[in-house]
């Protein structure tokens, strides 16, 4: 089973929140509060999106989240973006599941945008 953890990218300030374990968010048309661990869902606005992890790690041991952008270590290109879609986790069009472990997370869609230029 895997482990069900959050990470939160802040619209205003740019950054990723250092510490999910007490945050409001906004999720898609719901709101909800994070607090250890769990997920409540409430009526309160914010401007974080919530990205989630996905159970697996790439080849160097790094946690894979959604917004992540995965590396081909082979000719060092962009394999594809993490999404969660119709129940499960994907790049490419792939299950996660079956790539990651030969792929490498190069960055995220919030902080390394430049790495999707040219796609």
């Amino acid at each position: 089973m895997r482990e069900i953890k959050f990470r939160a990218w802040d619209i205003n300030s740019g950054k990723y929140v250092e510490d999910t374990t007490n945050y409001y968010l906004r999720l898609s048309d719901h709101n909800v509060f994070i607090s250890g661990g769990r997920v409540l869902f409430k009526n309160i606005t914010n401007d974080l999106i919530l990205e989630q992890y996905t159970g697996v790690k790439d080849e160097s041991g790094q946690e894979v989240y959604e917004g992540d952008i995965l590396i081909d270590p082979d000719d060092n290109r962009v394999y594809g973006v993490v999404t969660f879609d119709n129940g499960e986790f994907s790049a490419n069009g792939d299950r996660l599941y079956d790539e990651v472990a030969s792929t490498f997370v190069g960055g995220n869609i919030h902080e390394n945008p430049e790495l999707l230029e040219g796609e």
